[in-house]
């Protein structure tokens, strides 16, 4: 599996690469950026390079694509976006993103997603996308709602962020 480029109105959607990872260390260091997302702080460089090389391993095992969201106006990585836990058998993935808190509120995550979900749709024949959110994240809730997202569920207790647990909602989408 490979990692097609994508494009909209205002981003690339890229292969994250090596060279990114002082942009990822900038992303995954920030306590605002990762207040949210089930991912440990990073404290070096080499925190970001594994995360690169795990995402790698992922693709070439066909487990999970991830892409590096840049504005076309920039080149710098503003965040990440992708599907995993790639289910071929019953064509479905699970998404998640990060994106640096300065451009929240910008449309850009669900910039990246349409772009994302279309692809996964069309091109890697997926039926369903799911996603979990934090409770407590509203901005998330209302932003996976526009998307067309449904609520399936409440997980509780199925995170366990900063040493307690957080609930959780399920969305998804379908074909």
């Amino acid at each position: 599996m490979t990692i097609e480029t994508l494009t909209s109105e205002n981003l690339i959607l890229r292969k994250i690469q090596t060279k990114d990872a002082q942009d990822i260390l900038d992303l995954y260091s920030d306590e605002e950026n990762i207040k949210y997302v089930d991912s440990k702080k990073h404290e070096s460089i080499n925190d970001s390079l594994d995360l690169i090389q795990c995402f790698d391993k992922k693709l070439h095992n066909k487990t999970a694509i991830f892409w590096g969201i840049t504005l076309k106006s920039k080149g710098k990585l503003i965040g990440i976006s992708g599907l995993y836990h790639l289910d071929w058998t019953h064509h479905f993935a699970s998404s998640k993103s990060i994106i640096h808190h300065s451009y929240w509120g910008q449309g850009v995550a669900m910039e990246a997603k349409q772009q994302i979900y279309e692809y996964a749709f069309t091109q890697l024949q997926l039926h369903r996308i799911e996603a979990q959110v934090f409770v407590k994240h509203t901005a998330s809730i209302r932003h996976l709602e526009k998307m067309g997202m449904k609520r399936e569920g409440r997980l509780r207790q199925n995170f366990l962020i900063n040493q307690a647990y957080e609930d959780s909602y399920l969305y998804a989408l379908l074909k």
